[in-house]
């Protein structure tokens, strides 16, 4: 996809925030405003990386309602706002996002890898090919350190003496 479409998607759901904004709680537009914003960064970005996941994790209401107590019309009023607020500035890193990953004016979202390999487990070659080489070295440089103070410690006169007994 070109950049320039990907980036107008985005900038068009991020202007119509301010239309919604004004909506106090008018559900109907606002719905069809998230779906169509959850359904474009999912074809955008692919439904492997957590961008869809974040952004429906975005709350617009306060969600505690007392029983008898009435309504807090300020604090749901504050909520929906901070709600566009979160919204509007997640999708600005979107755009930043489709900055970095274009490449001679064409979008090119990187992939998100694999936790585990196809069939469900992590295997020792998934581990070579995902497992940064520090983690190795930290890895290898703990077990020699392990084994070099247990031979240190078998040395030591009272322990001995308890684990021969």
């Amino acid at each position: 996809m070109r950049a320039r479409r990907a980036k107008a998607l985005i900038d068009k759901q991020r202007d119509a925030i301010s239309g919604l904004r004004v909506k106090s709680y008018d559900w109907a537009p606002f719905n069809s405003w998230h779906r169509e914003t959850e359904i474009i960064i999912k074809r955008l970005f692919g439904e492997a990386t957590p961008h869809a996941r974040t952004f429906s994790d975005i709350s617009y209401s306060s969600g505690v309602f007392v029983a008898g107590g009435g309504r807090d019309y300020e604090e749901e009023r504050r909520r929906w706002s901070e709600g566009f607020d979160e919204a509007e500035a997640f999708l600005r890193v979107l755009i930043d996002e489709i900055d970095r990953d274009t490449h001679f004016g064409c979008f090119h979202p990187q992939k998100a890898t694999a936790i585990v390999d196809e069939k469900g487990k992590i295997t020792l070659y998934w581990l070579t090919r995902h497992l940064p080489a520090r983690f190795v070295w930290i890895g290898l440089g703990a077990l020699v350190s392990a084994l070099l103070l247990g031979v240190k410690l078998g040395q030591v006169s009272w322990i001995k003496e308890l684990f021969t007994q």
